[in-house]
This record gives C-alpha cells, sequence and structure tokens, in this order.
C-alpha cells in the first residue's frame, strides 16, 4: 500500500504526461480553443486523440493534419483541443479542427 501511494504522489508531482490548462486529480474533462483564422468555423468537424497510461505508455497522434484528415477537409479554420483523465490511470489529449472540404472558394 505504502508502495502505491509513493507512485500516485510521485505521478502527480511530475504532472504524468498530462498537458491539459487545468486539471483535477480524481478526474477531468476540460475543452478549450488553441486557434482560430479569418474563416468563419467550417461545417466540417475532424478528431485526432493521443492516450497515456499510467504516465508509462503514451500512442496516438493527436495532430492538427491528422484531425483534418479524419474531417476529411483541406482547409481548417478553427482548431479546438480537449482532454481528460481518471486518476492518472488513462489521460487522453485530442485536437479538434473544424474547416472545408476544397480549395479557397469552397471557404468563401
Amino acid at each position: 500500500m505504502k508502495q502505491l501511494i509513493a507512485v500516485l504522489a510521485l505521478a502527480t508531482l511530475c504532472g504524468c504526461a498530462s498537458t491539459q490548462p487545468v486539471g483535477g486529480f480524481i478526474y477531468s474533462d476540460v475543452q478549450g480553443p488553441v486557434a482560430t483564422t479569418h474563416l468563419p468555423k467550417g461545417p466540417l468537424r475532424g478528431e485526432a486523440c493521443a492516450t497515456s497510461w499510467l504516465g508509462a505508455y503514451a500512442t496516438g497522434d493527436a495532430s492538427i493534419a491528422e484531425a483534418a484528415k479524419n474531417g476529411g477537409m483541406s482547409i481548417v479554420s478553427h482548431v479546438d483541443q480537449h482532454s481528460s483523465s481518471l486518476l492518472f490511470i488513462k489521460n487522453t489529449w485530442c485536437t479538434v479542427v473544424y474547416g472545408y472540404k476544397g480549395g479557397a472558394k469552397a471557404a468563401q
């Protein structure tokens, strides 16, 4: 039991791969803005996520390019982020993009 408490204390101090702006020790589910362009928010939505388990194993592609690909768009107008954490056991970071499918005229 002492080892478990020590591991949880260490995970709390190191942040355990969490880069969210605010967090809760037990649970967090946070959304926030990243960037926007001069274009209106596009009708298409794409999401890409990366996940960390116990701060020891992480996998995924949460890039803007992957989120745009998943949404079927070539013009990104708006980027948000979403992160969640449960007892530092599972941390998830997602990039959410909005945009348009085609060339420059599609965004006008």
